[in-house]
Formats: C-alpha cells, sequence, structure tokens
C-alpha cells in the first residue's frame, strides 16, 4: 500500500502541491488536471526523483526515503518521453535497461518474453524500432517499465498522439496489468482513464479536489448537464450564458450540451460524465 502523507512540495515561494493525502492499493488511477496543475510534480515524488518539501510518502508503512534501492526497485516509471536507440530491436533494448537496472541475467531471459507477450510485441521482438509505430514505442515503454516485476507503475501521458485503435489497445494492456500492482496514468484525454480507472484523482489549486471513483464523481453535476438544439442566431447569446462542453454542428444550427443550475426551455436533462465535470471544474484553466 501506498501512503501519500500530508505532502506538500515548494520551489522556492512557489508551491506546488499543498497537504496532498492518499491511500492507494492496486488498481488504475487517473490523474486529471490541466497543464500546470502539478501532476508531473505529484508524480515525480513518488518515482523518487524529487522529494517533498513536507509530509512523507510510505510504502507499506515504512518511509521511501528508508526505504532507498529497495522501494525504487518496486516502481516502473514511463515518462511522456522516454529514450530509446532505434536501431535496438524490442528484445535487445529490454536487456540493456534490465542490465542498468541491476536485474540480472537469469530473471531477463525469464522476465523479457512474457513482457513481449503481455504488450503484444513478441512477434515484432526482432524488428528494429525505427520501423515502429508511435503506440508500438509506447507499448516498449510499458514493458521497460515493467521489468523487475513493480508493484508500483507511473506512466506520464501514455497515449499522446496515438490513434483509436492503439489508444483501445493500450487500455486493455493496464487493465490487466493493475490487477496485482498499483498504476498511476496521468491523461489529459479523459476517456482513456473513464472506463478502466478503479479511481479518479483531480488536483485543484494545489489540492485535491476529487479522488473517487467515476460514478461518485459524476454525482457533483447531476441534474446539471443538458443537451438542446440552438439556431444559428441564437448561438453566441447562448454561448455567453451557459458553459459549453460540446458542440455539433447541424443544419441551422448547432446540438449543444451544456452546464446549468438554471431552467432553460427546450433543454433536455442528461447523466453528467467525467468530461463534464473536468470541463466544470477546470473552466477558468481552460478558457485561458
Amino acid at each position: 500500500m501506498l501512503t501519500i502523507d500530508h505532502v506538500t512540495k515548494s520551489y522556492g515561494s512557489f508551491t506546488a502541491l499543498e497537504d496532498i493525502q492518499l491511500t492507494l492499493s492496486p488498481g488504475v488511477y487517473g490523474l486529471l488536471a490541466p497543464n500546470g496543475a502539478g501532476i508531473t510534480t505529484f508524480m515525480q515524488m513518488i518515482v523518487t526523483l524529487t522529494r517533498p518539501t513536507a509530509g512523507e510518502i510510505l510504502w507499506d508503512g515504512v518511509p521511501i526515503e528508508a526505504l532507498g534501492s529497495e522501494y525504487r526497485a518496486r516502481v516502473g516509471y514511463l515518462p511522456q518521453q522516454f529514450g530509446f536507440y532505434k536501431q535496438y530491436n524490442p528484445e535487445q533494448f529490454l536487456y540493456y535497461i534490465g542490465t542498468l537496472k541491476g536485474i540480472s541475467k537469469a530473471q531477463l531471459r525469464e522476465q523479457i518474453p512474457t513482457l513481449l507477450e503481455e504488450v503484444a510485441l513478441f512477434d515484432v521482438r526482432k524488428k528494429k524500432m525505427k520501423q515502429f509505430s508511435g503506440g508500438m514505442i509506447q507499448r516498449v515503454g510499458i514493458a521497460q517499465a515493467l521489468l523487475g516485476q513493480p508493484d508500483i507503475l507511473v506512466l506520464d501521458e501514455p497515449t499522446a498522439g496515438l490513434d483509436p485503435k492503439e489508444r483501445a489497445r493500450f487500455r486493455s494492456i493496464l487493465t490487466k496489468l493493475a490487477r496485482n500492482r498499483i498504476v498511476l496514468i496521468s491523461t489529459h484525454i479523459v476517456s482513456d482513464v473513464e472506463s478502466i480507472a478503479n479511481e479518479i484523482i483531480m488536483i485543484q489549486n494545489k489540492r485535491i479536489r476529487y479522488a473517487h471513483t467515476v460514478p461518485h464523481i459524476c454525482q457533483s453535476l447531476q441534474g446539471q448537464v443538458f443537451e438542446m438544439f440552438v439556431p444559428d442566431d441564437r448561438y453566441l447569446s447562448f454561448a455567453r450564458e451557459h458553459l459549453i462542453v460540446s458542440e455539433r454542428q447541424q443544419t441551422g444550427g448547432m446540438d449543444i450540451r451544456f452546464i446549468t443550475t438554471e431552467l432553460v426551455q427546450g433543454a433536455k436533462e442528461v447523466p453528467p460524465q467525467l468530461e463534464d465535470v473536468f470541463l466544470f471544474e477546470y473552466r477558468d484553466e481552460v478558457e485561458r
């Protein structure tokens, strides 16, 4: 179990995160926030790239600073952009990374074929990575993060730039991986975590805004999300008066999905979705 106990992180006079409190057990956790909200700092503290200014992070009740390399061996990390050698094939690359991690050759011979199977790359294990698509490279990245069989997997924007098919494959892989480990995934693509996350963590104003299941978070907008058709000549005034979360062009106007606490004639109430909450909570940041 990973415990974030009243953690604050400051850089000089600037505070990036303040009094963060979380307890994480095996499962998928989606980290949602606009750029600059502290998500990267949060992940870097978990993988020990930076240390809290106050508070502490504990693994099974022991501060991770005290565990040192024992804790780091339990963590797998995939940054948004990771370096790789294009002339290497996946098998060569994983042996190289595993050696840097201090994993024995015997363990690597056992782990690498299994990992390549898990990320659906076993059949191309001898193919040079310069021929790979973005999605295939990301799957190599997951495999290298899984070397050493970590208990905690931290993935920073892993689906950025992937096509819908690769993103669907990626979600399937993450669901399987989370059966016996903690998986933290940061993303700006809400749909990538909405269907697979056991819990969503949203950070706002340096603190935790939500840390709960998708249905529970969506309840915060119950009775406030509506859809309706708005003619072209009414669109601009309507947009000034309401928070529009999505729109689709139609002949003579737009199909609008919007959030309001007022009664709007002709509007149909619809169940709130996680993206509605995201756009509502971060409306000022999104507008900027």
